[in-house]
């Protein structure tokens, strides 16, 4: 399953807006795969927004580790910061590549 997030900045000094793509599975994909990796925790949906509300990244360096879907990780990547994603997970890695 493939959702999208957007994020508008909510600092009035940045006008700014992203939107990601990132791929979620079922419930029976999680169980079998890694339950934790397909999932968008209510963390990284906060920090995606205070990234996009209050952070320049340009030409930072960021890694995510446990990256899961990535959500943190693609925000950042879009507000122009240089991303390595990672996560134990194959297939959630195969997944990342997949990801926008």
């Amino acid at each position: 399953t493939w959702n999208t997030f957007s994020f508008s900045s909510q600092n009035e000094d940045v006008e700014r807006q992203v939107s990601v793509k990132v791929k979620l599975s079922t419930a029976n994909e999680a169980t079998r795969l890694s339950s934790h990796g397909w999932r968008v925790w209510p963390g990284a949906q906060i920090l995606s927004q205070w990234l996009v509300s209050y952070e320049n990244l340009k030409e930072m360096n960021v890694v995510e580790v446990g990256a899961g879907p990535g959500l943190v990780g693609l925000v950042a990547a879009s507000l122009g910061a240089h991303v390595t994603l990672t996560d134990r997970c194959s297939a959630v890695l195969t997944a990342l590549q997949q990801s926008t």
